[in-house]
């Protein structure tokens, strides 16, 4: 979908009861960072990725 670029995981992967979390940080052809972001997903009972979803830029910092 956007060539050239590239997605880095940049955080350990963090795994709780079925549930899982990690960093990323997407760059450019140049290198340079397009954005940040944490993918949160649940694994089947299988332990098989089941479902995924990308959050993008960093979290909103509380009373904002």
């Amino acid at each position: 979908m956007m060539p050239g670029h590239r997605i880095d995981v940049t955080t350990a992967v963090d795994e709780h009861d079925g549930h899982l979390r990690f960093g990323w940080t997407m760059f450019d052809p140049a290198g340079a960072v397009v954005v940040e972001g944490m993918d949160y997903g649940t694994l089947a009972a299988d332990g098989r990725l089941q479902r995924i979803v990308g959050f993008f830029g960093p979290l909103t910092p509380l009373g904002a």
